[in-house]
C-alpha cells in the first residue's frame, strides 16, 4: 500500500512537469465573423506551417511547446489578421483582432504597436494612390494634389521610424523582434528613395549602422540580410560607380560569356528583364529596339540580361518580339541580379565606354541619355 501511495504521489509531481513541458506557450484570441474558419500559425524562419486551429464562439487559441525562440505569423486566410509574434518558453500573448492589439510579452506587443502603427499610414497612403490611378488620365490637377498627398504619408511612417519606432528597436535589440522592427524601419526608410540615382538620405546611413552593429540574433531574421544587402549593392552600384562584370549564358550561342565581353570599348545600355515581365516587354518595344536600330552602328550595344524566367519562355519571347540585339540568360536568381540588387524589372543602365554607370534610366530620358554620351 505504502508503494502505491509513493507511486501515485510521484505521478502527481510529474504531471504537472511533463505538461509544463508540453505546453510551456499560450496565444489565445478573440475575432469575431469568422466562426467555423481556421487561424493559422506559420514559422517564419522557416516557412513552414506549424500549426492550425478553429474558431468557435468568436475565439481560438494556441498551445504548445517550443525549445527555442522563434519569429510565427498567426493569420486569418483572408490575412485581415495577421501577427508576427515571439514565441519562446513562457510566452503568454493575447490577441484582440477587433482592435489589431496584442497583449501579454512585451517584445511581441512592441513590435504589433510599430506595425499597426505603419499599417494605419500606409492603408490611407494606398487609398490615395488608388484615387490618384482613377483620375490619372483625366485630371492633372487632382492627380498632382493626391500624389503630394501620398507624399506626406510616406514622409509620417518616416517621422514615425526616425522617432518611436528606433526606440521600439533599442528595447529589443538582443531578440528576434529586433530583426523584425529593423527591417520593418528598412523598409520604411528606403520608401521613395532611388539608391541607383541618389545619395543615401542620414535616415538610410543610420539605418545602415545600426545594421552594422546589430546583435547576431537581430542578423540571423531570415530576411533582413538580404534586404540590407540590396541596400548597401545599390549604393555600390549607383551612378558615377564601375560596372560590375558578370558571367551567363551567351543566348546566340549556348556558351558561358560575361557582360564585360559583349561591352567592351562600347556605350552599352544594359537591360534586367523577364518574359513574363509586361512593362519589360513595352521598354524593349518603345525604346530599347529603336535605340539599337538607330546607334548599333556608331558605338552603342544594347544587351538584354533574361533573370527570374525560363530558358523556353525567354526564347518564346525574343522570337515573338523580334530581338535583335545580344541576350545574356542569368535566371539563377544568384549572380547578376545580386550583383545590382534588382528587386524588381525592368531595370536599365546606361554605361560609358570606361565602364563607368552613367545612370538607371527607362524610355525618353534613356533616349536622351544615350545621344549624350554618344
Amino acid at each position: 500500500m505504502k508503494k502505491v501511495t509513493f507511486m501515485l504521489g510521484l505521478l502527481l509531481v510529474i504531471l504537472p512537469a511533463v505538461v509544463a513541458q508540453k505546453n510551456n506557450y499560450s496565444i489565445v484570441g478573440t475575432i469575431t465573423g469568422y466562426d467555423g474558419t481556421y487561424v493559422k500559425m506559420h514559422n517564419k524562419e522557416t516557412n513552414v506551417d506549424m500549426d492550425s486551429t478553429l474558431i468557435a464562439n468568436g475565439q481560438f487559441q494556441f498551445r504548445g511547446h517550443t525549445d527555442t525562440a522563434m519569429l510565427v505569423v498567426v493569420n486569418t486566410a483572408d490575412w485581415r489578421m495577421n501577427h508576427t509574434l515571439l514565441i519562446q518558453d513562457g510566452t503568454t500573448l493575447s490577441i484582440d483582432a477587433a482592435t489589431g492589439t496584442v497583449s501579454g510579452d512585451r517584445p511581441s506587443v512592441q513590435l504589433n504597436q510599430q506595425t499597426e502603427k505603419l499599417k494605419a499610414l500606409k492603408n490611407v497612403q494606398q487609398q490615395v494612390a488608388r484615387q490618384a490611378v482613377r483620375v490619372l488620365d483625366e485630371d492633372k490637377v487632382m492627380y498632382d494634389s493626391l500624389v503630394a498627398i501620398y507624399d506626406v504619408y510616406t514622409q509620417q511612417m518616416k517621422d514615425y521610424v526616425d522617432s518611436a519606432s528606433w526606440l521600439l528597436y533599442e528595447a529589443n535589440s538582443e531578440n528576434k523582434i529586433g530583426g523584425e522592427i529593423l527591417l520593418n524601419n528598412a523598409y520604411v526608410l528606403t520608401m521613395g528613395v532611388d539608391l541607383y540615382n541618389e545619395e543615401p538620405t542620414p535616415a538610410i546611413r543610420r539605418l545602415l549602422l545600426n545594421y552594422a552593429s546589430a546583435s547576431p540574433v537581430v542578423k540571423s531574421h531570415p530576411n533582413l540580410s538580404q534586404y540590407m544587402q540590396k541596400i548597401s549593392t545599390r549604393i555600390q552600384v549607383k551612378t558615377g560607380s564601375s560596372f560590375r562584370d558578370f558571367e551567363a549564358v551567351d543566348y546566340a550561342t549556348g556558351k558561358p560569356t560575361t557582360l564585360s565581353a559583349v561591352i567592351a570599348g562600347k556605350v552599352a545600355v544594359v537591360d534586367f528583364w523577364a518574359s513574363w515581365c509586361g512593362p519589360c516587354r513595352r521598354e524593349i518595344e518603345e525604346t530599347l529596339k529603336p535605340l539599337h536600330m538607330k546607334y548599333a552602328d556608331s558605338g552603342l550595344v544594347v544587351v538584354g540580361v533574361d533573370i527570374w524566367d525560363k530558358i523556353e519562355d525567354h526564347d518564346k519571347a525574343v522570337k515573338e518580339m523580334g530581338i535583335t540585339y545580344p541576350q545574356l540568360v542569368d535566371t539563377d536568381r544568384n549572380n547578376s541580379s545580386l550583383l545590382y540588387g534588382i528587386s524588381s524589372v525592368p531595370r536599365v543602365l546606361l554605361i560609358d565606354r570606361n565602364g563607368i554607370i552613367l545612370g538607371y534610366f527607362r524610355g525618353e530620358e534613356l533616349k536622351e541619355a544615350v545621344e549624350k554620351a554618344l
